[in-house]
Order: C-alpha cells, then structure tokens, then sequence
C-alpha cells in the first residue's frame, strides 16, 4: 500500500528490482537526495511520469509497463507537476482541427499547454474508438466555429423558403432542394459534433454513495495505535486455540467451518453461496525485500506448475527459481533472500496446507446444505482467479481440499478476466477513484495521512537503518507496506527478524514489528473506512465486481417450486487483501482490519415459503452509529440510494415489485459470523434480497464507467 495505490498483492508478478534502486546507503555516503512526487507511480524505484493510473498499476510490482512516447517527459506545464500524458491522436479532432483551450486564461498561458486526459494505455487496443473519447477527464468544449455552422446551416434553411414568397422567378422544386441540402448538412454537422467532440454527447448519471463512519476503536485512533503495545492479533502462527477462533490471525484468518457455524432457522432454504477470500501465506513481494537479506526461502518441490490439456491427457511442468552466477545481468540485480528457491511472491508449502485445511472446511459445511455432490461438476461448481499466478495456486489446492482425491487428468475450469478490464483483482481503469484516494492521502485533503508519517519518523528512522533502505526513497516512507509485508511474511513462517548486513547486532526487535502491525492496520482502515470519502472510493474501486454479484444473485431467483436461470450453486473467488478491503470498505463494516491471509467473505441466499412471517429486524445493541436497522418491507430503498439511474431504478423496482425476490434474503459472513456494518442495514443476518440489492445500486449510482471517468 501506498499513499497514491495500495502496493497489496492486486499485482502480477515481476522479477527482482535492478541493483541501483536498492543499494546499502550508509549515513555517510549519503546520495543526492532525489525529489519524488509521492502521488506518482513507480517502476524499478524510479518515478513514471504520467496521469494517475489505476491502483494495481501504481507500484513498483506493476503489471507490463507502459513505456509513452519518447518526447512525453519534455511537456511543459504551468503548474510545475508532472504532465499527464496525451497521445498523439488527442491534439486533433479528425472533423474539427486542434482542441483548443476552452477559456482566455489558459489560451494566455505563457507555458506549453495540452489538454489532460486520464489514459488507460491497455484501453486502447479494446476500444473500437479512440480512447480520448472515453477517458477524457477535462474535455474542452466544443469549437465555437463548428457550433456556429450549425446554425448557419438553419438560417439558410429558413432563408431559401423566405426567398420562395418573395422572389418569384425562384421555381418550388429549387427551394425544395436547396432545403434538403441545408437540412442534411445540418443533420451531419450536428452529428458530427455529438461523436466526436468530448462532451458533446456526455449523459447524467448519478453517484452518491452515503457515508456511515465506524465506531472509534483500537484501530481507527491513531494516538491508541502509536501509545499501544502489543500485536493486533496472531502474526507467529497459522493455527488458533478453538475457544480463541474468530480473532484476528494474520497468518491464517478466521473462516466458516463447521465448529461455530451459525445455521438459520428451518424454514430458510439455503440456494446459493459464493465466496471471495485472500490467498494465504506466502513469500514476501520482491518489491518488499531490502537489499541483501540472510535468510533462506526453500521451495524445492513446490514451485507452481504450468502445462496445458491434449488429447491424451494433461500435462505440466513446475517453475524451479534459479540464479545461475554465469549470467552477467545477475550483477544487476538486489540479491535479496539469498541462496531461496522460490518466487517472489509465491504460495508457501505452509499456505499451500493452510488452502487445503480451507477447502476442507468449506466442504464440511456447504456440501450437505446445498446437497452438492462429492465429485467436481461444472453445472453446479464455478471458480474464478486474477490474474496474478498466485491466485491459482491457491486454487488448485483449494480444489484438493473440496474434492479429496480430484483426477489430475481432469483439471477443473477456473474463470478469469481479462487484466486490463479484471473486476476481482481489481484492474479496470477507474481515474476517478484514483484521483479521491490521492486528495484524502497527499493531496489537498491528506492532512490527516501526512500528520501520521510525520509522527512516525522515528521509527522510520530505525528500520531504515536495518534495512538499508535509502531515507529519501518516496515509496517506503508512503506507508508502512512495504514493512508490514516483509516482517509478517517472516513472522508467520517462523523465521528471524531482518537484521543488518553490515552490523548483525542490529536488528528489529519485536516491539517495533508490532507497532508497524498497528500502524498498517490504522492505514487500512483510514484508506477504506475512516476517511469520508472512503465510501465513495471503494464504491468505484470494487463496483464491478458487486454489479457481477448483484447479476448473480438476481439469477438465482424463481418462483417457488421451479428452477432458476442460473444452475450454479457454489461459486468461489480467490482474491486479494486490495479486493477484500474494498469489498469490506464497499460494505461498511463497523470493525476494519487489514485483511490477513485467508481472509473471507460469504454472500449466502436463502429462499423462505411465502406462508413464512418475515424475519424481525436486526437487534444490534452494540452498534456504534444510533442507526436503526431498516425494515423488512420488501419495497424498501437503499439506505445510500439517494439517487438511481434508470437502470439501476429499473433493476431494483422489478426487484421490489416481485413477489419472487420478496422470499429471498441474504446473509453475509465475515470471519465466519454474520457481518455487523454501519449502515442501515446493520447486521447482515437475513437481509431481504431487494435490500441489499437496493444498497448495492445506492452505492454504485447509475453509470459505474461514467463515474469512474469524470
């Protein structure tokens, strides 16, 4: 996590970063310092220049870096940060001649001026329009001379019928069709300027997600955090004592599983279950390694395996990590974790078990519910990975757990999206959420995020001495991420604290570590709960994914005593903590955390008789907000929903106004318990499925791309 994207696990991916963005520093030999704007992205340590991009790619773990063209860092601006960028085809209208500024003040400028689009560079080749049109974020107004054409086109069209009474050698059948040509020029131009100027055909849309603040806690106060002492919870150990099972672990979190799972009355009828958890433990990012480190990640034997279905069979071969001293480039290269055999990140043998032990746990469960069978079915079983090879590993041992003894020959279907356009990781590009999260972080708004890096300089101070970490390098000094990552990832698989290279009698001592456990989970939950425009920040980062859910749920309905649309009983996503975050800040939960390895979230749809009284409304007495729960009624709005666009309006009064949906009810669990939110809705135990389906439109508003675009 940093202040401008979350640097959590969202991303693929990528080798070790080169040798000159992590070499010791020593006070002595202190380098000039360098000037990063902490709002901008990294690649290898060095800042991209550019426009916001979306949060998975704003960290040195990116995706396939986008290289723009080679005069992109020379754009002079006024304001003296750095340019977004413009491709070429944006400076000209194809109809309309160059794009010129849309008021004096930015005609005068003494300075180069171009106009500044929010490009998502993989947009392009899957867009069959120029991207300019559908990522403008300041487009300018239409040309005065190309309006003004239109209307001369009018007056022409008003002027030869005028001349028809007046001049009388003019015959009817010219005046007829000199009024075509005029008419049709005029239909053309105005077609012209709604297409392919930006803005010119711009719909409404509505998005105003409501904002209910959490209950202060341990957490959310940052003078409890930085004063505390002690570990936030488990950070040695996957396993937790039974009678302490549901608190926060970080190795391993809290699950459904049948020793405290809570069943509903009789009279519910379970129909469907999706699930969206956080892989489990694994190696630290290579971004989150410091220079040289002495201690050793073995993975022989396990490394992930890749390969492909043939007629005879399938067939695969497993990655083995490698350096081999021969190679000149290795030169160029951070050791990192020397003499380890694994990849950085990969899924550990222990978190490879920890999945199974998941899966297992699952199946005990919602088998018999759901009356599933114990052999794999694509009919009634769907999963879905990122793109992020992680994810998959977890999944096939995932599978292990669901379907002891699966055949190896028949490899199961696991659903993925596109990377440019991935709802669950997620990938799509969304300027706007980037642009709320930078205000409440660095920006004009970020005074509380600045306020806690600069009461934290001190520890700051500490590991960087260990670490060897240079004090000036922007993207450690953002949050405490990189950190947090790498001393969890060591804790949780019982390995030694870092120590320095140069001096092994510094290291960091447990004290510190659990202060940078605090710390990290006061980030998260200030970046998705705390901060007021949280809401609306996690509403455009996950947005896609609840439309996804909201479709699938919707699926699932019938009238009693048929079969619905949707055949699929059990669905299953394997996630990220930047998915889980957003899911839980989409939510609001009343409690936030940093989402721990396993982290799981259960979206459960019940159907009841119709004969069946509705259930009460939720009792919540501890909720922290006064809020009273919403009725039952299944007409009732969303408590966010102060406006709807006519889809999103549609959706929900069909739901509203059917008698099919008013017997279903949702309930979602979080640590296997229903989950407690601030809303309205409080406890999610039985929500009425219009309910929650109304949150859900509230939140996302009516056009999620136009919002993320704005």
């Amino acid at each position: 996590m940093s202040t401008s994207a979350s640097s959590s696990d969202f991303e693929a991916d990528v080798q070790r970063q080169p040798l000159d963005a992590r070499v010791p520093f020593t006070h002595a030999e202190a380098p000039e310092p360098t000037v990063v704007l902490p709002s901008l992205p990294h690649q290898n340590g060095k800042p991209i220049t550019g426009s916001p991009v979306p949060e998975a790619q704003n960290h040195p773990r990116l995706l396939p870096p986008y290289v723009p063209p080679r005069n992109y860092a020379s754009i002079a601006t006024s304001n003296g940060h750095a340019p977004e960028y413009t491709p070429p085809f944006t400076q000209r209208s194809p109809f309309f001649g160059p794009l010129t500024p849309s008021n004096s003040s930015e005609a005068s400028s003494s300075t180069t001026k171009h106009w500044a689009y929010s490009i998502d560079p993989y947009a392009i080749s899957r867009v069959r329009r120029p991207a300019w049109l559908i990522t403008a974020t300041n487009p300018p107004k239409s040309p005065f001379w190309s309006r003004k054409s239109v209307w001369i086109s009018a007056a022409m069209f008003f002027l030869s019928v005028f001349l028809a009474f007046v001049v009388p050698s003019i015959s009817r059948k010219d005046v007829v069709a000199f009024s075509r040509s005029t008419i049709g020029l005029a239909m053309v131009q105005v077609a012209l300027l709604r297409s392919w100027i930006p803005g010119a055909s711009a719909q409404s849309f509505d998005f105003a997600p409501k904002y209910y603040p959490p209950a202060s806690n341990d957490l959310n106060n940052f003078t409890v955090v930085l004063d505390g002492h002690g570990a936030p919870g488990i950070f040695n150990s996957s396993l937790t004592k039974p009678e302490d099972y549901g608190v926060y672990n970080w190795c391993n979190m809290p699950h459904v599983r049948k020793r405290e799972y809570i069943q509903p009355p009789k009279e519910y009828q379970l129909e469907y279950v999706e699930i969206i958890h956080r892989h489990h433990k694994r190696t630290p990012y290579s971004s989150n390694t410091f220079f040289k480190e002495g201690i050793k990640w073995d993975c022989d034997g396990v490394g992930p395996l890749y390969g492909g279905v043939f007629p005879r069979g399938a067939g695969h071969v497993q990655w083995q990590a490698v350096q081999d001293p021969n190679n000149p480039f290795s030169s160029t290269m951070a050791p990192g974790f020397i003499n380890s055999t694994c990849q950085f990140p990969q899924i550990t043998p222990e978190g490879l078990k920890d999945s199974v032990v998941h899966g297992t746990d699952l199946k005990t469960v919602y088998f018999p519910l759901l009356n599933l069978p114990k052999a794999f079915d694509p009919s009634l079983f769907s999963f879905r990975v990122t793109n992020n090879v992680i994810t998959s590993q977890i999944a096939s041992a995932l599978l292990q757990g669901l379907f002891p003894g699966i055949d190896n020959s028949r490899v199961p279907p696991v659903s993925i999206q596109p990377s440019n356009i991935d709802s669950l990781e997620p990938t799509y590009s969304c300027p706007k959420a980037n642009s709320i999260r930078n205000d409440y972080t660095t920006g004009s708004q970020g005074s509380v995020w600045l306020d806690h890096l600069t009461k934290t300089a001190s520890l700051y101070g500490k590991l960087d001495k260990v670490s060897g970490i240079n004090p000036s390098d922007s993207g450690w000094h953002a949050s405490f991420d990189h950190y947090y990552d790498n001393m969890s990832a060591k804790q949780c698989h019982d390995k030694t604290f870092p120590c320095s290279t140069s001096d092994s009698s510094l290291c960091v001592p447990q004290d510190d570590a659990n202060t940078v456990y605090r710390i990290g989970n006061w980030e998260y939950n200030y970046i998705y709960r705390t901060a007021p425009q949280s809401a609306a920040y996690a509403a455009l980062r996950f947005g896609g994914w609840m439309l996804e859910l909201k479709a699938r749920l919707l699926s699932k309905v019938a009238p009693h005593g048929k079969q619905p649309s949707n055949k699929i009983k059990y669905a299953h996503n394997v996630a990220h903590d930047g998915s889980i975050s957003a899911l839980l800040g989409f939510l609001q939960v009343e409690r936030m955390v940093w989402p721990g390895m396993g982290s799981e979230v259960v979206f459960e749809l019940y159907s009841k008789s119709s004969s069946s009284p509705p259930p009460p409304p939720p009792n919540n007495p501890h909720h922290g907000n006064g809020l009273s729960a919403q009725t039952d009624s299944t007409d009732s709005q969303a408590p966010s929903a102060s406006s709807t666009d006519s889809s999103s309006t549609t959706s929900s009064s069909t739901a509203s106004t059917s008698s099919d949906v008013s017997r279903y009810f949702v309930r979602v669990l979080w640590n296997g318990q229903p989950m407690l939110t601030s809303t309205p809705l409080a406890l999610l135990d039985m929500i009425p499925l219009n309910d929650f389906l109304n949150y859900i439109s509230g939140m996302v508003g009516s056009d999620l791309l136009a919002a993320c675009n704005s």
